[in-house]
Order: C-alpha cells, then sequence, then structure tokens
C-alpha cells in the first residue's frame, strides 16, 4: 500500500511525538549540515540519507528516495574490491 506524503507540519509533529526534532536528526544523520535538514523536512529538497534516517526512526514521510550504490572508479570495482600490489 502507497503510504501518502506527509506535509513538513506532519513531519514536525511526527518528530516532536516521538520526542525528536530537527537538530536530533541532524546529530543522527552525519554529514549533512542542519540547513539541508530543514530544507529536507520542508520539501524544499531531497537528501536521501536524512530520509532514510527519518523512515529509521518511524516517519513514514512518503516521499520517494535512491539508495545511492557504493562508489565505483573508472575499472569498475569499488576501493574495496580493487586489489593492490
Amino acid at each position: 500500500m502507497k503510504t501518502k506524503q506527509m506535509s513538513p507540519k506532519q513531519i514536525q509533529s511526527e518528530l516532536s511525538r516521538i520526542g525528536f526534532n530537527e537538530y536530533d536528526v541532524f546529530l543522527r544523520v552525519g554529514g549533512v549540515s542542519l540547513l539541508q535538514v530543514k530544507n529536507t523536512i520542508k520539501g524544499k529538497s531531497n537528501n536521501p540519507s536524512i530520509l532514510m534516517r527519518l523512515e529509521e526512526l518511524g516517519v513514514k514521510h512518503g516521499r520517494k528516495f535512491a539508495v545511492k550504490p557504493a562508489r565505483t572508479y573508472k575499472h569498475g570495482l569499488s576501493k574495496e574490491k580493487r586489489r593492490v600490489g
């Protein structure tokens, strides 16, 4: 069943219901700014790591986001699979 997309106010109220705010999400994501968190909640951007963390916290926001695959290099292998030496 498809979840209806939540408005920014609904996301805020859902976060406060579980005892979190924008700053708590910022602290838990890492590698993003507080402004990115606020813009993602407001719907101005769709940062996949922030949206994924919101889902992990139990906020069913209904927005689509693509999880980026591991970084690959010109030779087509990720850094971990590359053989050195």
